[in-house]
């Protein structure tokens, strides 16, 4: 759900409020739409939910009602359906309770005009459902997406005096602003093995007297991308040539913001 980001997002909206718009939220759905981690989908559901703004919520629900009920076929993630599909709930959005009509609709979907097993008998929309009338549920559509994409990453667990080696994710990357371990990423399963570790290491670091201990494999999944993630344990005197690294104690190390995998493993060490 990407919320590491849905935080930081969170936050600069909110002292954006404070600070710029002397704590008075928006209230339109276009004044919405610009703040910091704010979509379409939200920005529709504040402005109508909260404040009776005509804008309509476009969530799973609400595609799968619309293009069962009109028998649109264009994709509900391509850009020419999401249009067509905006534009449709727009119009049908209720002018006097938009609130109250897009938690009807996202109701509707959630508990009737369900994906699988539709309750139709109980849908007050049956007499005139045009997937209904052929006894057809196979909508909505969607594009098939690219397969998502598997990384090779190896993090090495250096123990120095008692503490840990880490930085902090700066680049653009996942787990931005979280802290990790020290990384290397293979570009494939082939190259993920001890001997091209070591390879690795050597450029890595100042002494070249190192032996891998213990290596750990788990997999992690995000949700456009595989990890197949591989701790790797090593001893000898380690010294690192860069400088980015931190040498944190483990109580520091287990209060450090953290992804998900190394803050499983390092529950174990």
């Amino acid at each position: 759900m990407g919320y590491y980001s849905r935080a930081i997002n969170m936050h600069k909206t909110a002292k954006f409020i404070f600070n710029e718009k002397k704590s008075i939220f928006p209230k339109k759905y276009n004044d919405l739409i610009k703040l910091k981690g704010v979509g379409p989908y939200t920005a529709a559901a504040i402005s109508s939910i909260c404040f009776d703004e005509k804008r309509a919520v476009l969530d799973g629900n609400v595609f799968r009602i619309l293009s069962r009920y009109f028998k649109i076929n264009d994709p509900i993630n391509s850009n020419l359906g999401i249009k067509k599909f905006t534009k449709l709930s727009n119009k049908l959005v209720s002018e006097s309770e938009p609130g109250n009509y897009n938690q009807g609709m996202m109701d509707l979907g959630s508990t009737i005009c369900k994906p699988k097993n539709p309750l139709c008998n109980l849908c007050p929309l049956n007499k005139s459902c045009k997937s209904k009338k052929e006894e057809k549920f196979n909508l909505p559509n969607k594009l098939k997406l690219k397969k998502n994409k598997t990384r090779y990453l190896v993090y090495l667990i250096v123990k120095h005096y008692g503490k840990y080696y880490v930085k902090k994710r700066l680049s653009n990357d996942i787990w931005r602003n979280l802290y990790d371990f020290p990384l290397i990423e293979f570009k494939n399963s082939n190259e993920n093995n001890d001997k091209n570790i070591l390879i690795k290491l050597k450029n890595m670091l100042k002494n070249k007297d190192i032996m891998i201990n213990q290596k750990v494999n788990i997999n992690y999944k995000l949700t456009h991308q595989n990890l197949n993630i591989s701790f790797v344990t090593l001893i000898g005197n380690i010294v690192f040539k860069s400088k980015k690294f931190e040498i944190v104690s483990k109580n520091k190390l287990m209060s450090l913001p953290v992804p998900k995998p190394i803050e499983n493993f390092i529950g174990n060490i």
